[in-house]
């Protein structure tokens, strides 16, 4: 009928406009890995640039406990980077 057809446009609108808004912002998120010299700390995705500091808050960075687990006496902060 004509109501089923005029009803079923919008939603046919909508499911597009959802369906290319998931596949360009699943394009658009990146997986942000954080590594301190050459050992993986965590992966953050995210939709935008972070700092070390922002991605290293967003894992739950325990500095003491790397120390500990790493066996090292200190971190030094311009070790750590990030790689998308």
């Amino acid at each position: 009928t004509a109501a089923t057809s005029n009803a079923q446009v919008p939603s046919l609108l909508v499911r597009n406009w959802i369906e290319e808004y998931v596949a360009k912002n699943k394009e658009e998120n990146k997986m942000a890995k954080v590594f301190y010299e050459e050992i993986l700390i965590g992966e953050v995705t995210t939709n935008r640039s972070l700092t070390v500091d922002a991605a290293l808050e967003l894992i739950g960075f325990n500095e003491e406990k790397f120390i500990s687990e790493q066996d090292f006496d200190d971190i030094n902060y311009n070790d750590f980077k990030l790689i998308y």
